[in-house]
């Protein structure tokens, strides 16, 4: 497959599926919803609950600087890449930026519990997630060569991802009248690493083919991922081992490629009555990654492909097909690597006997490659414990207003939420925000128990 399509590819699907976790801002001031505490290990539900398992909270988030608005165009109704020679390359590279970052987290509980303690304030919990991360950064000179087929000096070319299992224990508690402090320690279980990364990709255009200046590495640990290495004799007649991507394969055998921990820690603080501000930061740790799951390979070479042309308007037509890049194999090693964090800081208003809050939260979270900022303003209506709607409004990182809506329904006999940032914007086929840098999407499903907390002074009746 030519490599342009599968940087499409790439994008594209970091954009729909994409994994330090993160939910939407939208839930950070939902009371009746389990997952906030993930946010903030200090929040706490109004009631205890056990999530129906693997149902009972998927979060999957997907941003960057990078919208899809940027990639695809409208022609006679119908979307084209802006590889089509009906794009013209101002328009196609109009919209790029300098480093042009996707990145993507999903979370998805297998299970979940938590109950308040006999005081009513202080609460526990109980998660196991199944946690993916993906980062990409793809810089503006690339898609230029592709476009134009102009020599250009391509730096910090990367796409990494990340795949592990995460049990983790949480517990909350007051500390005098106003204040709430809360922690969750985590064990992880690494699954799946990769990183592939070119500190330089220069390319040229010759008469068939194209060239490429080449310095990078390729990483992977896992042992459910194997790349069988290829002897093959060099340019100087020396015989080598090589890694092609295309020969990855996937193997059915479960193994764990590394083990870790992490801590959340979050406070609360109510310096007036109804008035509460928040800080977290989730995700201080680490997973040691073992030698015994470890790929590595680099190349430092000029590389040669065939397959390219330029036609009398100037929009290239160039081939590159992954199994002509291929990394001479390296060591095994182990590595330990720091997750990556997010912190939030909130603050919220609650009037009308608690039924309505205004609050806003200023959100970071650090990728690979770059870290991103958010800040959200949102309004709660909460008539009665059982209902909860929330609607907001995300902006810094997006080119436009993300306009976002949550809804949580807790009857007594079952608890369900919903949250996303994508129901007005405009949409592809597939449901994609096609304008908006950021896509958030929670949903869960769970059964309530135990007894209603005495956080509040002031507490919402049926």
């Amino acid at each position: 497959m030519p490599a342009v399509k599968r940087l499409l590819s790439t994008l594209t699907a970091v954009l729909v599926c994409a994994s330090a976790a993160a939910q939407s801002p939208t839930l950070y001031f939902m009371e009746g919803v389990p997952q906030r505490s993930q946010m903030n290990p200090a929040l706490a539900p109004q009631r205890g609950y056990f999530n129906i398992p693997a149902l009972g909270g998927v979060a999957v988030t997907a941003g960057g600087n990078t919208s899809l608005d940027n990639l695809l165009f409208r022609r006679d109704g119908r979307l084209v890449t802006l590889l089509s020679p009906s794009v013209s390359s101002a328009e196609a590279l109009a919209g790029l930026r300098p480093n042009n970052l996707v990145n993507g987290d999903m979370r998805l509980n297998l299970l979940g519990f938590g109950a308040y303690a006999s005081d009513r304030k202080s609460f526990w919990s109980f998660d196991l997630d199944l946690r993916t991360s993906a980062s990409s950064q793809f810089p503006y000179e690339l898609f230029r060569f592709f476009k134009t087929g102009e020599s250009t000096r391509i730096r910090n070319l990367g796409l990494s991802a990340e795949t592990f299992a995460e049990a983790g224990f949480n517990y909350s508690f007051p500390v005098g009248e106003r204040v709430y402090v809360g922690a969750r320690v985590k064990f992880l279980v690494g699954l799946a690493r990769a990183k592939a990364c070119f500190t330089q990709f220069d390319v040229s255009l010759g008469e068939n083919e194209w060239y490429a200046d080449a310095v990078g590495e390729l990483e992977i640990d896992s042992r459910l991922l194997t790349l069988p290495a290829k002897r093959e004799q060099g340019a100087d007649g020396v015989y080598r081992d090589y890694y092609r991507l295309d020969d990855l394969k996937f193997d059915t055998k479960f193994a764990p490629a590394g083990y870790g921990a992490a801590v959340d820690i979050g406070a609360t603080y109510e310096p007036v009555r109804n008035l509460q501000v928040s800080a977290a930061i989730s995700d201080i740790g680490f997973i040691a990654w073992s030698k015994a799951g470890s790929t590595r390979g680099t190349v430092a070479r000029k590389l040669t492909f065939s397959g390219a042309q330029v036609d009398a308007s100037g929009v290239a037509d160039i081939d590159f097909d992954l199994d002509d890049l291929k990394f001479e194999k390296a060591g095994r090693r182990s590595v330990t690597r720091m997750l990556r964090y997010t912190m939030n800081l909130g603050a919220e208003y609650r009037l009308w006997e608690r039924r309505v809050g205004v609050g806003a939260l200023y959100q970071i979270r650090r990728y690979d490659y770059t870290a991103l900022h958010d800040l959200t303003a949102s309004v709660d209506f909460r008539p009665v414990r059982w209902f909860d709607l929330t609607g907001s409004c995300s902006f810094i990182a997006n080119r436009a207003c993300a306009l976002g809506l949550g809804l949580n329904l807790n009857p007594g006999w079952i608890s369900f939420y919903v949250a996303t940032d994508v129901l007005l914007s405009e949409k592809s086929a597939q449901w994609i925000p096609l304008r908006q840098g950021r896509m958030n999407l929670d949903l869960g499903i769970g059964i309530p128990m135990g007894r209603y907390g005495r956080r509040s002074a002031a507490v919402v009746r049926r």
